[in-house]
């Protein structure tokens, strides 16, 4: 057996090796994200939590309790959001045989760092985010190198009134200034889109309106599911497109009438 042969064969079992564990890893995505079909019916989605939940495998074990935590939110189940906030375990999220790898699991960070804070804004139980982003800080050596850890403790500010309220960060942010951060290229857009939706809210609050320079962005984001839940927890209105008038010439009403 020839050098190329032997590297070509362990390459090929190497990509079935990859192959499998990528198809796996969709699979558990899959079934933790089903959970929010159900957000409709909290017996079911507690349920399906709850068996999903007593899985060994501790990666998995966790996405389902970040998506079971923003069901805590949702359904305004303070209690339960207090016990699962204690049985998180933010490290079995970004370690994978003693290394770290950490946007792996970004989706579930997007979940702790800003979904579920700003759904717990929504629903009136504000005071359970500072817990919340305390036991994220027990990582902050790890997770502080996250744009979204970033993004969710500018949130912060936000939600207490403290600052700017984010303000700051969130227009150095749309300027493009986030280097030294780490983050997944697919998601940046949805970020920016977080961030102009803060600062929307910032300036309707402040009493100057929306800038003319988001709107068309906030619409677009508005018009998807997450923008739309997004633009309705923040309390944001964005003015509705008037129709264009077309001005109809005097002369051919004269001459029409």
């Amino acid at each position: 057996m020839n050098l190329t042969v032997l590297i070509l064969g362990v390459l090929a079992i190497y990509m079935i090796i990859k192959v499998r564990s990528l198809s796996s890893r969709n699979k558990q995505i899959g079934e933790v994200m089903e959970l929010m079909d159900h957000l409709d019916d909290a017996e079911t989605f507690y349920r399906l939590a709850d068996e999903k939940t007593a899985s060994e495998n501790a990666e998995f074990r966790n996405k389902v309790r970040c998506i079971k935590m923003f069901g805590d939110a949702y359904f305004s189940e303070s209690d339960r959001f207090r016990e699962d906030l204690e049985a998180l375990e933010p490290a079995a999220l970004y370690l994978r045989n003693g290394k770290t790898d950490i946007l792996n699991d970004e989706d579930s960070f997007f979940y702790l760092f800003l979904a579920i804070p700003n759904k717990l804004y929504h629903t009136g139980n504000a005071a359970l985010i500072a817990p919340l982003y305390q036991k994220l800080d027990e990582h902050a050596e790890v997770l502080d190198t996250l744009l979204i850890s970033r993004l969710g403790h500018e949130a912060a500010k936000f939600y207490r009134k403290e600052e700017d309220g984010g303000k700051a960060f969130f227009e150095q942010f749309l300027d493009g200034d986030y280097a030294g951060y780490r983050y997944n290229p697919q998601l940046i857009g949805i970020y920016k889109n977080i961030a102009m939706a803060f600062l929307a809210k910032l300036a309707q609050d402040a009493g100057e309106g929306i800038p003319e320079e988001y709107l068309e962005e906030l619409r677009t984001f508005a018009a998807g599911k997450l923008g739309s839940r997004w633009i309705d927890e923040l309390g944001i209105t964005i003015p509705s497109v008037e129709p264009e008038t077309v001005q109809e010439d005097d002369e051919e009403q004269s001459s029409g009438s």
